[in-house]
């Protein structure tokens, strides 16, 4: 007979220790995909004056590439095994890699031509994105071994959602203030050469930090997971194990709509830091005040979100977010293309601004949020299709869409940009309002489509409460879930082990 864990609070999975640890990985990850979303496309298209189709082209190639390595190191981190288990031997090694590609991607010659500049940023970019993988997925797909409660997970995730925006949030308003300060030839500091080099080091820092306190304080819960039944995998086991997984039809629905729902969420985040210069001309030092607006809105969206959970199913929550980031993330917009112009003299417009982005950003971390937990409830579902728990391959996907934000969401930033003929080493000050009004021409209509195409594959999605209800104890009818939370759900039921998945128990 398996035995049960321990209920102690040290070897509960289930504890705010262990939601704490979990969700503190996630504060590397926030000030990597913040500096990639908000500031990287600006970095090489104003500051080092390389053209923004190749700066968006280059991040959306790495994202190609990444799309390939997800999956894999998914896969790789589900079969596993170790005396630090399945997940941690990768989280470990993934931490200096993630901070000195980080370091590097921010630190390139401004004598190099546009083409060196090209290939460098694609090199770094690609070698940032394999690293954090390295860490984020098998990190993510502990989860599904901590809880399988349908609203804990989604606790579990927005406490993670929460320690990323937050942190991302501090340090962006840190380097706003102190970082990218203005000087005689640069009266926004964004656009200052200077503040990055130190930036670079410091985010690099954080992000190699967190990643470790994490990797130390979910280490003792190693003994609780879930270990591999030892098997030989070839090539072509390989592949059709990762084909079963990515066909099961609403795992492939989330996918598709986390991806179109990522993308209008880093074609904002790419859009954002330039709507902001040049179109609500603001400074640096106001900018820094807009990383405060996303701790409000973490804090707002995580306040939301799991009572929302109990009373609604997941996907018409996400369903509704689509529809809210259309109206809240184009209204403005749009008055301005009928002629509407901002008195930036006006005492009303900077708190006016500051709390729709609240709302914008609100909106966007639930969404994350909820789509986080919905692909939890696809592992018991597709633990029953294919007869495998396969947590770190569906938590790849998730990575892909957190990916999709600073990544394809750029690349579509960079081709609007490019194709609204937006001059490079603009003045914020003197940009003649017609540039903006055709930024937006282009801006709008690829926000908008993107949304709808989101929602139209949550609408898609079936995994409703009962039924993930019903997954849960069809599989309990099979093998022993190994995890706190479910046992209790059970009520002890006295079950045979899983065939694919045993128990160790500490001290054995």
């Amino acid at each position: 007979m398996v035995e049960a864990v321990a209920a102690t609070p040290e070897h509960q999975l289930g504890s705010t220790r262990a939601k704490f640890f979990l969700a503190v990985g996630s504060i590397g990850w926030g000030v990597k995909d913040s500096g990639i979303t908000g500031l990287l496309l600006i970095f090489y298209n104003q500051v080092l004056g390389a053209p923004a189709y190749l700066v968006s082209f280059a991040i959306g190639m790495a994202l190609v590439v990444d799309a390939f390595y997800d999956p894999v190191i998914g896969i790789v981190s589900d079969n596993w095994r170790s005396k630090w288990g399945r997940r941690h031997p990768f989280m470990y090694a993934a931490a200096l890699p993630v901070g000195l590609f980080y370091w590097a991607i921010w630190n390139p010659s401004p004598a190099w031509s546009d083409m060196t500049k090209f290939v460098y940023l694609l090199v770094c970019a690609i070698s940032v994105r394999i690293a954090i993988a390295t860490f984020e997925i098998p990190s993510t797909a502990l989860l599904a071994e901590l809880t399988s409660d349908y609203t804990k997970r989604t606790e579990f995730l927005s406490w993670r959602y929460l320690f990323g925006v937050v942190g991302a949030a501090l340090f962006s308003s840190y380097a706003f203030f102190f970082l990218f300060v203005p000087d005689a030839t640069h009266k926004f500091g964004q656009l200052n050469p200077a503040g990055y080099p130190k930036y670079s080091i410091i985010a690099a820092v954080i992000m190699i930090g967190s990643i470790l306190v994490s990797c130390l304080g979910l280490h003792r819960y190693i003994p609780h997971f879930i270990v591999p039944e030892p098997k030989h995998q070839t090539i072509g086991t390989f592949f059709r194990e990762l084909w079963d997984t990515l066909t099961i039809k609403p795992f492939l629905m989330l996918l598709i709509s986390g991806m179109f729902s990522g993308m209008a969420a880093g074609l904002n985040g790419g859009m954002g830091t330039y709507v902001l210069t040049f179109f609500w001309k603001l400074k640096s030092q106001q900018l820094a005040a807009f990383a405060f607006v996303l701790v409000g809105a973490a804090i707002l969206a995580s306040a939301v979100v799991v009572p929302i959970t109990k009373r609604f199913e997941k996907k018409h929550a996400a369903m509704a977010c689509s529809v809210l980031g259309i109206v809240f993330g184009t209204g403005p917009y749009i008055a301005a293309l009928f002629g509407w112009t901002p008195d930036y003299s006006a005492k009303w417009l900077f708190p006016s601004l500051l709390g729709l982005f609240v709302v914008i950003s609100a909106i966007g971390v639930a969404a994350s949020v909820l789509v986080g937990s919905m692909i939890t409830d696809v592992v018991e579902y597709g633990a029953l299709q294919t007869g495998r728990r396969n947590e770190g391959t569906f938590f790849a996907a998730l990575s892909l869409m957190g990916k999709s934000i600073s990544g394809v969401g750029i690349f579509f930033s960079g081709l609007v940009i490019s194709l609204a003929h937006f001059p490079v080493h603009a003045d914020p000050a003197t940009i003649d309002p017609a540039i903006m009004r055709h930024l937006f021409y282009v801006y709008l209509p690829v926000l908008t489509v993107l949304h709808l195409i989101a929602f139209y594959f949550f609408w898609s999605y079936h995994i409703t409460r009962a039924q993930h209800v019903e997954n849960v104890k069809r599989l309990a009818e099979e093998y022993t879930l190994t995890k706190v939370g479910v046992a209790a759900d059970l009520v002890g039921a006295q079950l045979p082990p899983a065939p694919a998945a045993v128990k160790v128990v500490p001290g054995e």
